[in-house]
């Protein structure tokens, strides 16, 4: 579980994964554009991707394919919405 958990702390993947819950077949064009156009992102899709947590489906134009999220990744997301729920509540 903690290699999972590391996978997150990555710089932009929490993003990445919040912005495809919003944007459902959302394209890599569209993440660049929104979450960041850093060199290191085909990496970061491959690696939410091979953790289980996005799945790509379409063409096989690689800049073409469309970004979902798994079960495991909604989980995921619903967990990250909680956690910023709790960080916001005032005692």
């Amino acid at each position: 579980m903690m290699n999972e958990l590391r996978m997150l702390e990555e710089r932009h993947m929490i993003s990445i994964l919040l912005y495809i819950a919003k944007n459902e077949g959302c394209m890599k064009t569209d993440i660049y554009r929104e979450v960041s156009h850093a060199q290191g992102m085909p990496g970061k899709l491959d690696t939410l991707a091979e953790g289980g947590l996005i799945r790509a489906e379409g063409v096989d134009d690689r800049m073409m394919r469309r970004f979902y999220l798994t079960d495991s990744g909604r989980r995921t997301v619903d967990a990250l919405i909680e956690v910023g729920k709790a960080m916001n509540v005032e005692s």
